[in-house]
């Protein structure tokens, strides 16, 4: 089992907090690039794909 996919099962399994450095780093393997806006707020966006 991999990383991703232990960590979706992690993320699925929780029942109250998941830890935001794993969740960055979930959204990382799945295709999502962070940027950080104004303050505190991020935002994720799935990158786009060369067809």
């Amino acid at each position: 089992m991999g990383k991703t996919e232990k960590l979706l099962e992690k993320f699925g399994n929780s029942k109250n907090t998941f830890p935001y450095k794993d969740l960055v780093v979930l959204l990382n393997q799945l295709g999502y690039e962070k940027f950080e806006m104004a303050g505190s707020r991020v935002r994720f966006l799935i990158r786009k794909l060369n067809t």
